[in-house]
């Protein structure tokens, strides 16, 4: 089975590329130790999400795809600056505990943590980078469309030390980070407006 875009057909392209048909306990495996590594490797504009939540007390959990916040705006139009849990924990130290209008937030473990703690409901967009979509769970997801060499790389680089194949992880390895290297120089290009040459004027 070619590469179709597809969980299926990934796992079939694994076992193909490796020239074994034993392995459709382990490939799984190698797929989600490859989205792993995508996941903490990748930041691109396909990653980034929207997202609507109230706050209501001086903890909230993160959304349950947070892979990093880009910004927090509340309704009234106020951006929360960010701060290091470190440097939150010390204005917290200086200035007290006090109640009202979130001004900063930071991420601690698995929470969001505010300050000043919110004295009512306030309603919160956060854009935030989401984790890729697991193919286990979806069966396809647009980073396989998009870039299913960077799968088929990642999950081979994964499966060299389950085989004891030490001599290709350099080759497999090499493949992934240019098929990453090459997905985030196109992410950057997309976002940049292109130079249009100027005619030459002969005079």
């Amino acid at each position: 089975m070619a590469l179709d875009g597809t969980y299926a057909g990934l796992k079939a392209s694994v076992a193909d590329w490796l020239n074994r048909a034993d392995l459709a306990a382990a490939a799984p495996d190698f797929v989600t130790l490859a989205e792993g590594q995508m996941n903490r490797r990748l930041r691109v504009r396909r990653m980034v999400a929207l997202a609507s939540a109230p706050i209501s007390a001086p903890y909230e959990s993160l959304p349950a795809d947070f892979a990093g916040a880009l910004a927090m705006t509340l309704t009234d139009g106020r951006q929360l600056d960010f701060l290091t849990p470190d440097a939150l924990a010390q204005k917290a130290f200086l200035h007290g505990a006090p109640v009202g209008e979130p001004t900063h937030y930071s991420v601690v473990g698995a929470q969001f943590q505010f300050y000043p703690s919110p004295d009512q409901t306030y309603t919160a967009l956060l854009t935030y980078y989401r984790q890729i979509p697991p193919l286990a769970t979806n069966g396809a997801n647009w980073l396989l469309s998009l870039a299913p060499d960077a799968y088929l790389y990642g999950a081979l680089t994964q499966a060299s030390p389950y085989l004891k194949d030490d001599a290709r992880i350099p080759v497999w390895g090499e493949l992934f980070t240019t098929a990453l290297g090459d997905l985030k120089a196109a992410d950057r290009e997309s976002q940049s407006p292109r130079l249009t040459p100027q005619p030459t004027l002969i005079v």
